[in-house]
């Protein structure tokens, strides 16, 4: 058998088969096909673009210089532009192709005369098969005097609206009509606090509340990059981001022929680090004393932008509440530093912080305990505070002392009691490394926890407390109640409404007894499930004694006798 020989060399040729496929390259939208048709207009010098729909087609219409060269529609790749709309645009030539889809499509164009030449006017009538080269398509000649100088698309759209219109026309830089009435569009850096030009790129910094999800970056003449990896800069306050309206930038590519992306190079590394100095220039052009992470800070230097050291303040410190869905721990605004801070930075459960609160509030102290701020993490003042990075309470039960963190280690809680005191202490550490302790004395405490049903806790009260059952409850929900979300469970107002009761009746059995517990869960089963069969506005007497049948006595109405 004959050996087959390769070829010397190769070189790139485009393939039959990818005329086959020129359907696919744009998705054929109402809206791409008038993006690509406005900036074939804007390359061919229109000063306006009419639109009108009608009857199921779309009519676009320029007063461009017009197309010299019929031939040049269906030519995959070549563009015909001159030198420097190629030099500064790098224009595919494929952009007609975005009507390939479409049944019917009709070009007609009036060139502009050339060295005082008049050229003829000519139309072409395509259907997807002549953009895929399997139909030669004719191109007849028009009367250039009943022609306007420009270019007219016409191709079929049921679903064509002037919302498309208004889409495609939005930050397009020419003007734009739409069955007559002018399309509002608008300025792609509307709103910016700060503006500046780079490298043929004007960048406009906004500061808005960010929100994740997709959102146009970069405007290339009306035409929206989503999602560039521009960056997004964040103060204490706001959030910064930046958009990027090209006007002259060769160095900027996108990815072909749709636009739509960008292409990773060298280049888009520089403009993302020019935008980064943008914000911070717009940062401290919008607010002169305005407030940054310590690491933007540094960031902002090292682009030799000096923003403001962040002010001296932090929010005071909430303790969180086991049910997530509650609005009381939410974080207060930043203020000046109290004297003697401490930054609590120790990991605690709902029921900790909440049995600290309590006592940091009888103590007189909960003003020194300030909420943990880890963006200031690098400025000397935040670094130099004290920070509480551990929690440990005792508890002197029965002439011993319990560390309860340990019991909880050990899985072995103590019993609900009365202890002699119960002491917070927290372990703080300065600048230095040096281990300080401050301790608070506390009145509650709660060993086990483990978020359960109120009558399972374990609850610590000093014998000496002077709270109450209902704020005893309180204080319970607030540290362990958490809703079911199970398809099967109550009502969120009834889980509610159970767990209170439950809570006061645990409340009553530490600091009453449990028999006070038992008469509290009893009225309250009577209030729910009892009370509202009882007749309006007449009173009944309920016995239960042991085995014997309940009895249920009602008072007479009108004198007649009401024995159940």
């Amino acid at each position: 058998m004959p050996e087959k020989l390769l070829p010397a060399t190769i070189r790139t040729r485009v393939h039959e088969d990818a005329i086959s496929r020129v359907t696919r390259f744009f998705n054929a939208t109402t809206v791409e096909t008038l993006n690509e048709l406005f900036q074939n207009a804007r390359r061919a010098g229109a000063t306006r673009v009419d639109v009108t729909i009608a009857g199921g087609e779309v009519l676009v219409r320029d007063n461009g210089e017009g197309i010299t060269e019929p031939a040049a529609l269906l030519a995959f790749g070549r563009t015909g532009w001159d030198f420097e709309t190629t030099r500064r645009e790098d224009p595919a030539g494929m952009g007609i192709y975005s009507l390939a889809r479409r049944p019917k499509v009709t070009i007609r164009s009036r060139p502009q005369p050339v060295g005082g030449t008049a050229l003829p006017a000519w139309q072409v009538h395509l259907t997807p098969e002549h953009f895929l080269g399997r139909q030669t398509a004719a191109v007849e000649v028009i009367d250039r005097d009943s022609f306007a100088f420009g270019t007219e698309v016409v191709f079929e759209d049921d679903n064509a609206s002037t919302g498309n219109v208004n889409c495609a026309a939005r930050y397009f830089p020419l003007p734009v009509t739409c069955n007559g009435k002018d399309v509002d569009r608008i300025e792609f850096l509307h709103g910016a606090v700060h503006t500046e030009e780079w490298r043929g790129i004007r960048l406009g910094v906004h500061a808005t509340r960010y929100t994740p999800g997709r959102r146009p970056e970069i405007n290339f003449h009306g035409i929206l990059v989503e999602d560039a990896g521009l960056p997004v800069i964040s103060s204490m306050a706001s959030t910064w981001h930046v958009r990027a309206d090209v006007i002259d930038c060769a160095e900027l590519e996108l990815v072909l022929p749709a636009r739509r992306e960008i292409v990773e190079t060298p280049f888009v590394e520089q403009l993302r680090t020019a935008c980064r100095t943008a914000i911070y220039r717009g940062m401290l052009k919008a607010d002169p004393a305005i407030d940054v992470p310590a690491e933007v800070h540094a960031d902002a230097l090292a682009q030799d932008v000096r923003l403001p050291i962040a002010r001296a303040e932090l929010s005071p410190w909430r303790p969180k509440y086991s049910n997530e869905y509650s609005t009381k721990g939410e974080r207060p605004d930043r203020r000046a530093l109290p004297d003697e801070p401490i930054v609590i930075e120790a990991d605690m459960p709902p029921c900790d912080q909440q049995a600290l609160w309590r006592a940091a509030l009888r103590a007189n102290s909960s003003h020194r305990l300030c909420a943990e701020e880890p963006r200031y993490n690098g400025y000397p003042w935040y670094d130099g505070l004290p920070k509480a990075t551990k929690l440990a309470t005792t508890a002197a039960l029965d002439g011993e002392e319990i560390r309860i963190e340990e019991q909880r280690i050990r899985r072995n809680p103590p019993n609900t009691g009365r202890p002699d005191g119960i002491t917070f202490t927290l372990e703080t550490v300065g600048r230095d490394g040096a281990t300080r302790s401050v301790r608070i004395r506390g009145d509650v405490a709660f060993p086990d926890d483990d978020i359960g049903w109120a009558e399972d806790l374990s609850v610590l009260v000093t014998a000496g407390s002077t709270i109450t059952p209902g704020e005893l409850a309180d204080l319970m929900y607030d540290a362990f109640f958490t809703p079911s979300d199970h398809p099967e469970a109550d009502s969120y107002e009834t889980q509610v409404d159970d767990y209170r009761q439950a809570a006061f009746a645990k409340a009553l059995e530490v600091l009453a007894s449990a028999e006070e517990a038992m008469l509290s869960n009893l009225r309250t089963a009577v209030a729910r499930w009892v009370a509202p069969y009882l007749p309006q506005g007449r009173d009944a007497i309920i016995h239960i004694r042991g085995d014997k049948p309940i009895e249920v006595t009602i008072e007479p109405d009108e004198g007649k006798d009401g024995t159940g």
